[in-house]
């Protein structure tokens, strides 16, 4: 009698059940049955999302981890122009500024701050493997040994003056839209121009020896996600504009490995060729 009992009353709350289940579903389509749909969409794009902005934060670092491995695996810094620091460095700093101005997505901003402490790094590396001669500050007018003193000290000292004189300049004229914009335009074109010195040294050479490929890889997948991501989020116009120009520069660099690889075996061929005779 018990287990008839048991079994009649629970086959009772399962009809209950199933009949309230069904009558929710019917009249509250979204609200049970797809829970778990939505639930698992919400989640994947915040997944998204989050890899997104981690990839915008700390995707700048990464080229320039395979030229620290590549420095020290060769133990210098020679065929790595440190005026790629220098260039770098105003521009991050300027986005700051342009921030302060005209508030954009925080995480190009925290990508600007990350970038700052890891140039200031490579830069001290560099400097730990320059084995060039002494040279200590003399001022900003000394063009001659610009951005190559041999004290990491010198640099800070540059650094820290510089950004007071822009928070200043910034603080004066943050109401004025040229200026603000100025700031943004400048910052982006230093970023945009950053393979410029690098192209240089290389072509004053006739070698890309030094400089890492993988590297200029990096730079080159980097920076065609950055253009998709500010497409996307509809970032200010100067950060498409001169993301572009910073995706041709990376294309200019990569011809350069070619070209000058392609130079170097034929000469390397000749050589062996006169060896022989």
């Amino acid at each position: 009698l018990i287990l008839t009992f048991s079994f009649s009353h629970s086959l009772i709350l399962i009809l209950i059940l199933t009949h309230s289940l069904s009558y929710i579903a019917y009249f509250c389509p979204y609200s049970l049955f797809r829970m778990e749909a939505v639930t698992f969409k919400n989640v994947a794009d915040s997944a998204v999302t989050t890899i997104a902005i981690a990839a915008i934060v700390f995707g700048g670092v990464v080229p320039f981890v395979f030229q620290y491995f590549n420095m020290k695996k060769t133990k210098s810094s020679h065929g790595f122009s440190t005026k790629v620091i220098l260039t770098l460095l105003t521009g991050y700093i300027l986005r700051v500024f342009f921030w302060v101005g005209h508030p954009f997505e925080t995480p190009l901003l925290l990508q600007a701050l990350v970038m700052i402490v890891w140039l200031l790094f490579m830069q001290y590396v560099c400097l730990s493997l320059d084995d060039a001669p002494k040279r200590a500050f003399h001022g900003f007018f000394d063009t001659n040994h610009f951005w190559q003193w041999s004290h990491f000290n010198d640099y800070l000292y540059v650094v820290t003056i510089f950004i007071v004189v822009m928070g200043t300049l910034t603080y004066l004229f943050q109401n004025s839209s040229i200026f603000v914009e100025g700031l943004g335009t400048a910052s982006l074109l230093l970023e945009a121009l950053l393979g410029v010195p690098q192209f240089f040294r290389n072509w004053k050479s006739k070698s890309t020896t030094g400089m890492s490929f993988t590297m200029v890889l990096a730079w080159f997948a980097g920076d065609g996600f950055k253009i998709s991501y500010f497409i996307l989020r509809k970032a200010p116009t100067q950060f498409f504009v001169c993301g572009t120009l910073q995706l041709c520069m990376d294309v200019a660099l990569l011809i350069q490995v070619y070209v000058f690889k392609g130079q170097k075996r034929h000469t390397l061929r000749k050589k062996e060729l006169i060896e022989n005779v």
